[in-house]
Parts: C-alpha cells; structure tokens; sequence
C-alpha cells in the first residue's frame, strides 16, 4: 500500500543485489531532502546528490543507483513514486518513457480488440503469441520476479547447496536437450509437503513443491515433470495470458484517458500470474513439449501421464493448476505418437537423488529398480 502528501512518498519497490536470484521487496520514501530505503531489519539514508535515477528502456521501471548501496540497484515501477521523483527534481522522464514502445503496440492492439467477436475468439489468441514473441526478456523475467517475490512471502524455499546445485543440473540437462542454450530455467523446491503442485513463471522461473516431489518415483518422472514447467516457460504461455489481460486492460485505459497509467499494465499485474489457470490447449503442449524431451534424453515416456494419475488419485487436494490438465485418456493418445523407451537412461548419480528428496531410501530403491538397464 503507499501513501501519498504533498511533499512525500512511501510505497514498495525491489532491491536487486548481485549474485541474488530473486529480489528483496523494500519500502521506499522519497522526499525533497532524497530517499529512505527500508528492509525487515534496517534503513538506509540517501541524500540528494547521493544517488542517480534512469529509466529502463522499454520497461516500466525506473532504476536507482547509488554508491552507498555497491552491491545492488533499486527498481521501481509505481507511477506515484516515479512522479514523486520528478516532482523533487530528481529524475525527468523522456517524453517515450510513460508509454514505451511495447506499451504504444499494446495500446495499438487493444483498440483492435474490441472490433468484434471474431477477432476475440480467433484474432486474439495471434495477437497474443505476435505480442508475446517481442516481449523483451528482461521485461519478461520482471515480470517472473515480481511474481515470485510476492509468493516467497509465506512460503521457504529449500536452501541447502547441494540441492542448488543439483537443481541447476537438472535445468541445464533440460536445455540441452531442448536444444536452447538461452532458455533460462531457474528451479527451486518450496518446502510445503501439503501441497503437491509445481508452477512455472515468465522468465523461467519453476517452483516445484515438497509435496509433489515426495510422489516422485522415478528420474524420468522428475524430468517429465520439469520438463512440463519447462515447457510453459519455453512456450510463453504465462506471458501469453497476461498478455490477453493486459491488451484488454489498456483498451479501457485508451478509451477512458487514462494513458500514463499503460506503464505499469503488466508488472501490476504480474502478481495475478499465481492465480492464473492455463487451458486444456497450453497444458496439451506442455504435455508434448515435455514427451519430445523424455524422448530425446532416453527416459520413459509414460512417466508424466504415470505421476499426474497418481497425484489425481491420491488423498490429497487436486490443486487449481493441476485440475486443468488434459485427461489421461487426452495424455495417453500424445504418448502414443512417441516412441516407447525401454531401458530409460539415468542422468543423477545416487547421492544427487537423495538431495532431492525427503524419503530416501524410497526413492533410492525405486530408482535402482526402474531406472537401470
């Protein structure tokens, strides 16, 4: 929430450090006398002269530096607290910033939007995949971050290096076989075994839940699964429906006037990425996407299909992410255009597998079984 006077500014905004993979959220003041940056345990002072403000091109942020702060920038996209640096006289916005080039095309294609039912249940669906190709990717994993920063929250990631590591591995085997060498694949375990869910985010961010890795039985499995998130990463397709909401938000925005508001349509909105639903369509192509990966790298096709129909008939809650899948009756007519691996490969040594997992033993004695020629 911010708050606003005549002289002064509050609101939120992200600190970005070195080496970090996902930003700290901070709340920032500004006033006449310069800037107070505050965190869960300290603040900091910046004075006028002590620091400098640049917008990012083709973006919604503005970006603050300073040399009292080596080891991280300030980013900042809220419009009250960007004219709250113009009205003080530390930063002056080009006459492109308040609607950048991506945003003009948004606008552009909002206004197309409302020409007709046709192009809303056709049209739309080109517009956004048009849109979402030339989306930048910093924007792109601005968005991600945006989004992931508000759900770690409440939720603790599992921190271990050994685990880091691992997942890393696992990410840069699913490039590889992808064929993609710049799709970027972030992969973290949130520690919450009541959940048996994973998501994916734009900029390649893939969160996958202690509950769903404890169902987890086999290497192929694993990889199904992250090949799965990979695929909405490598597909767009979060991207591609905040897309859809945002070209219908600027349309309003253009008709009622309220143009300096288009800047922020998409990183306002990128906190809604959590409760969004993909369609029966995008998860068929997740589904596929993932097929062709297992395929490539030797491992058994029908794991995937094996782990969704567990999960669904299991005790638990179906999440809201999950009851959107296709049918198995959908997953097992994609299988059967792939051919059946029979002694599906193994890619993570005995030790890498029990960092991934709670019940090792249990794992470990799966894997020996099904995963070794």
């Amino acid at each position: 929430m911010t708050t606003e006077t005549s002289l002064t500014w509050q609101g939120a905004a992200q600190l970005f450090r070195k080496n970090a993979s996902t930003p700290e959220p901070i709340v920032l003041h500004i006033a006449p006398s310069g800037l107070r940056i505050e965190d869960t345990t300290s603040s900091l002072e910046l004075l006028a002269g002590a620091f400098q403000v640049t917008e990012q091109p083709n973006t919604a942020f503005v970006k603050i530096t300073s040399a009292l702060l080596p080891d991280g920038v300030i980013m900042l996209s809220d419009r009250a607290g960007i004219a709250a640096l113009e009205q003080h006289g530390f930063f002056k916005a080009s006459p492109d910033f308040k609607t950048p080039f991506y945003l003009r095309a948004l606008i552009f294609f909002g206004v197309l939007s409302i020409l007709g039912i046709f192009f809303f249940t056709v049209g739309l669906n080109a517009l956004v995949s048009y849109s979402a190709a030339h989306v930048p990717p910093e924007l792109e994993r601005a968005m991600g971050e945006a989004a992931l920063a508000d759900f770690l929250r409440t939720q603790r990631l599992a921190t271990d290096s050994a685990v880091k590591a691992t997942l890393q591995k696992c990410a840069q085997l699913i490039r590889t076989w992808h064929g993609d060498s710049a799709l970027h694949l972030n992969v973290m375990i949130v520690e919450n075994k009541e959940v048996k869910n994973a998501f994916a985010l734009p900029g390649g961010y893939i969160v996958l839940y202690r509950g769903i890795m404890d169902s987890i039985q086999t290497e192929s499995e694993f990889f199904g699964l992250l090949a799965h998130e990979a695929g909405h990463v490598a597909l767009r397709h979060g991207s591609k429906r905040l897309l859809r909401n945002a070209l219908l938000s600027a349309t309003f925005l253009l008709l009622f006037g309220d143009m300096q508001g288009l800047s922020g349509i998409l990183l306002s909105q990128s906190s809604t990425l959590l409760d969004l639903s993909y369609s029966r369509h995008e998860e068929l192509e997740a589904d596929e996407f993932a097929l062709h990966i297992l395929h490539k790298a030797g491992l058994d096709v029908q794991a995937l299909p094996r782990l969704l129909e567990r999960i669904g008939s299991s005790s638990f809650e179906i999440p809201a992410v999950l009851s959107t899948h296709p049918s198995q009756a959908e997953r097992a007519a994609l299988t059967q255009k792939v051919p059946t691996t029979l002694n599906p490969k193994s890619y993570l040594s005995s030790k890498e597998w029990q960092t991934l997992f709670s019940n090792t033993f249990q794992h470990t004695s799966e894997q020996s079984t099904q995963l070794q020629p």
